[in-house]
């Protein structure tokens, strides 16, 4: 193939990126630092089986999921995606708030946390002294006011520390939510949420576990740099995508995982904005401060 022009790659850019070139350094930055979402076929289908349920009938046992991947897979961006798919509206004709995400479970097994957090989220008051089932039906009937359609609860895994008498409780106040609300519940955590919930067979046929795992090194890696150079304000083609780059960004990034390769793309980016290169070249790939999130998480064990 012929090389790709400076021209024809500024034609390809997405209109966001193409409107940043003549912007000033410090806006380039923020811009690469911004959150972004690019489809690629695992989320792609995952989004799908999401869509399917939200779109279910209400029933007495919605059925239901659990997504399951280890961290910076790209869990919560995919349910943000979700989000911004089916947004809150003003509820004058269709449901305020269709779809309801919390951003994190409860840092503690703990069923009067699972409620009261929720209704903190809605902003709705409650006595801390009431029961459980008080609670659940205050949180069924601001559901059903707010027209709730698929609820999402995030970071699973938190919640899931403690004996395991203590998560059994949380599984079943997870399981009381879903009956009274009777739509079905995407619950999102790492692989330590698969393995509790296993021991459980009702909660087994209620969700279904979908596994949103670590990439491998190929051409579906290589077309989802090639698309993410394409969000980058650069006015010269990196090729991200050839052999030699993207076994570089593959290897330094070290998990695998999608967080960490679109985290290192964008502080190479940072690097070559900030020293007025037109493009992003391995020396930037190689050399800028990027630490993978294994090594990361591997110092918070030794602290």
């Amino acid at each position: 193939m012929p090389p790709v022009t400076d021209e024809q790659h500024i034609a390809k850019l997405f209109p966001d990126a193409r409107n940043m070139l003549n912007k000033s350094t410090e806006e380039k930055i923020r811009f690469v630092r911004e959150d972004r979402w690019l489809p690629y076929a695992e989320a792609e289908r995952l989004l799908e089986r999401m869509d399917a349920l939200y779109n279910m009938p209400e029933k007495i046992r919605a059925p239901s999921m659990l997504v399951v991947g280890d961290s910076h897979c790209g869990k919560s961006s995919l349910v943000r995606r979700f989000c911004d798919m089916h947004p809150k509206t003003n509820g004058m004709y269709e449901a305020a708030c269709p779809v309801f995400y919390l951003h994190s479970c409860p840092p503690e097994p703990d069923e009067h946390r699972l409620y009261e957090v929720i209704l903190q989220d809605l902003k709705i008051p409650f006595r801390y002294s009431d029961r459980p089932s008080k609670k659940l039906d205050e949180v069924r009937y601001q559901f059903e006011q707010i027209g709730v359609k698929m609820i999402i609860l995030d970071e699973m895994s938190n919640a899931l520390s403690g004996s395991t008498n203590k998560q059994r409780v949380f599984m079943n106040a997870i399981k009381n939510l879903h009956n009274a609300v009777q739509r079905p519940v995407v619950l999102v955590g790492t692989h330590e949420a698969e393995f509790v919930t296993i021991s459980d067979p009702q909660f087994q046929s209620r969700f279904k576990i979908e596994s949103l795992g670590r990439w491998n090194y190929g051409i579906e890696f290589q077309r989802f740099l090639a698309k993410l150079e394409l969000t980058l304000p650069f006015e010269q083609p990196s090729l991200l995508a050839t052999s030699k780059l993207s076994r570089q960004i593959f290897d330094r990034a070290k998990s695998g995982c999608i967080g960490d390769f679109v985290d290192l793309v964008a502080e190479a980016a940072v690097s070559a904005v900030s020293a007025g290169a037109k493009k992003i070249t391995s020396e930037e790939i190689l050399g800028c401060d990027f630490s993978p999130s294994s090594e990361r998480q591997d110092s918070k064990r030794e602290i």
